[in-house]
């Protein structure tokens, strides 16, 4: 049976690391990074080849030459991305909705709207329209 979120996790990492790995025909192809601090990868997200963010217990971002640790207000696995822009990228871990402004993570407040379980995955058409899934 096809799991999509799998699926979907999947191709991100592909894109994901093609984006990271290529630099242009005859320049290598692929390579492996290893950034400091991530141990397993849960979730990953790409807006360009030097704007690519990975998750597991800490978050990290590449800038296209070095992966930083970014803090993030959850000490909870990031289990999924989803994101309009550099300044506009979501996430969710444990029973928590992040929210990437361009310069640092916030936690969405609910607002009593909903009673989130472990959410594992979120995906949107806008900042307004958010969907999350939990287990």
């Amino acid at each position: 049976m096809y799991d999509a979120r799998v699926g979907r996790v999947l191709l991100a990492l592909v894109i994901g690391l093609g984006f990271a790995g290529c630099r242009g025909a005859g320049a290598g192809g692929w390579r492996t990074y290893t950034p400091d601090g991530l141990a397993g990868v849960t979730a990953l997200w790409a807006f360009a080849p030097d704007d690519v963010w990975a998750g597991s217990q800490t978050v990290v971002h590449f800038d296209g030459v070095t992966w930083t640790q970014v803090q993030t207000p959850s000490t909870v696995s990031v289990a999924d991305f989803w994101g309009l822009a550099p300044d506009d990228l979501y996430a969710v871990a444990g029973q928590r909705l992040l929210h990437w402004d361009g310069a640092a993570w916030a936690v969405i407040d609910f607002g009593g709207a909903i009673a989130p379980g472990d959410l594992q995955a979120v995906w949107g058409t806008s900042d307004a329209e958010l969907w999350l899934g939990d287990r």
